[in-house]
């Protein structure tokens, strides 16, 4: 009953069906900002195969599937048993033209060459990576090991296999400053890949859901417990996080202009004149992003051409403006 509540054409992907399936539950690492993690009372399993592909199946026979995102917490960190299914999967739905995804981020030690080439084959077209922090003291907080030399090999074997890739860093948890936010966003600009910036939030269960409580740093309701209400204001405080949301913002487009070809324009102080509604949006976008680099400021512009002003972080964002300067910023293709 529910599914003919849902309205279907909103989850249309290319003018086909999309699928979000997980074909297991838990994870037996331990971050801190993880409820379902070892440390919860959930325990890692995995389905079988044979259960996965047979939902796969109805719903590509129902609805015409033509996008699938696993949002497993490890979805292959089981090497033999994520294998099988790229493999059955491969076997099975081979020239059906259906992309597969795992958005919620993979361990990017648990990929090698062989398993980048089983994927490319079933269909996937972007690794998702989970990189959470390359900053130590963070990663001790977060109770995560250091995966940047994975990450690299991970975004190597892509490159070679020509997959795109995201890099997933995250933000504004209890005692994580922003200068090491920005040095990840950084780390990113440098690479072969677009930056996925994850606002912390305080889920239920976790070591730093207990932190917060402790420390009185959770909102005042539930419904605030969320990414997209900026929930924490510690150390890094909410103005920052975001900032950091819209300096990856920034550092994207930086980035698509790397693949266009398109040369990334030097400080140019702002002209009203300059914006109206009869520019290409490339073009508008380089005007908005020279002005940025000129005074720091970072503006938009209305479907009407109206120019405006987003409230950032100055500090923070002047921060950026020096550094990014000095970066040879990579494309993410």
């Amino acid at each position: 009953y529910a599914v003919h509540l849902i309205k279907q054409a909103f989850y249309r992907r290319n003018e086909k069906g999309s699928l979000v399936i997980m074909a297991g539950r838990g994870c037996p690492m331990t971050c801190s900002y993880c409820s379902v993690s070892a440390t919860s009372c959930f325990r890692y399993r995995k389905r079988s195969v044979s259960k996965v592909i047979e939902e796969i199946e109805t719903a590509v026979e129902k609805y015409q599937v033509g996008f699938i995102d696993f949002e497993d917490e490890n979805l292959s960190l089981d090497r033999k048993w994520f294998l099988r299914l790229l493999k059955d999967y491969t076997s099975r739905f081979k020239g059906k033209a259906i992309e597969l995804r795992a958005m919620n981020g993979l361990f990017p030690p648990s990929l090698d060459r062989e398993v980048v080439r089983a994927m490319k084959d079933a269909g996937f077209k972007t690794l998702n990576l989970s990189l959470g922090s390359m900053c130590k003291t963070q990663l001790k907080r977060f109770h995560r090991p250091d995966v940047t030399e994975a990450f690299d090999n991970a975004l190597s074997l892509a490159e070679m296999s020509g997959l795109n890739a995201v890099g997933y860093i995250i933000i504004g948890a209890p005692h994580q400053f922003p200068e090491t936010s920005l040095e990840d966003l950084l780390f990113l600009a440098r690479r072969r890949v677009l930056a996925g910036v994850s606002v912390f939030y305080p889920s239920p269960g976790s070591a730093d859901y207990g932190l917060c409580e402790k420390e009185n740093l959770l909102p005042a309701s539930f419904s605030l417990m969320r990414s997209t209400a900026l929930p924490i204001d510690h150390t890094t405080t909410r103005l920052e996080s975001v900032t950091l949301l819209r300096l990856g913002r920034v550092l994207n487009f930086m980035k698509g202009l790397v693949d266009r070809g398109s040369e990334i324009p030097s400080a140019d102080p702002m002209s009203k004149n300059l914006i109206t509604d009869k520019v290409d949006r490339i073009e508008i976008g380089k005007k908005l992003l020279a002005g940025f680099f000129h005074d720091g400021r970072l503006r938009g512009v209305t479907p009407d051409g109206e120019l405006y002003e987003h409230s950032v972080s100055g500090d923070l964002a002047g921060k950026f403006v020096e550094a990014i300067g000095k970066t040879r910023v990579r494309g993410s293709v």
